[in-house]
């Protein structure tokens, strides 16, 4: 349990980073909302200049009271989300398990590698010595040009 601690603060932290991109993504759909307002029937609003301008207000009233609840609600979430750090969940890899599966990763990555070159050597001395050679005068007339 210890373990979980240090990632339960670095997770907190990353979440709490969320906050302000998902604030900003609520005020860009404002902004968009009220341009798309003002496109909607754009021709006819401009007939009746009187009703445009009403339009506009209340539409700009209606999503503008709409925006703090939304804003809060959003706070609200992050908040949650940071409170509760679900460490049980089955596919979760807690530190332990965390650091057994990266030192496996590594040995598989080194043993790979590893096979790898000596599967490049192996080809390299089943080569003729011709074509060995056809390779490296070609290499060579290619450095001439």
């Amino acid at each position: 349990m210890q373990l979980q601690v240090p990632f339960e603060v670095l997770i907190r932290r990353q979440i709490a980073r969320l906050l302000y991109p998902n604030v900003q993504s609520a005020r860009f759909n404002y902004v968009e909302l009220i341009k798309m307002s003002h496109r909607c029937m754009a021709n006819e609003r401009q007939r009746f200049p009187v009703l445009k301008k009403r339009m506009d207000d209340v539409i700009g009233n209606f999503l503008r009271d709409g925006l703090q609840p939304s804003e809060t609600m959003i706070g609200h979430i992050v908040e949650m989300e940071m409170d509760y750090i679900n460490t049980s969940h089955p596919n979760f890899i807690g530190g332990s398990k965390a650091v057994e599966m990266a030192i496996q990763q590594v040995k598989s990555s080194k043993i790979s590698t590893t096979i790898q070159k000596q599967k490049d050597a192996a080809e390299l001395e089943k080569a003729p010595q011709s074509k060995r050679g056809s390779k490296s005068s070609s290499f060579l007339c290619r450095q001439g040009n």
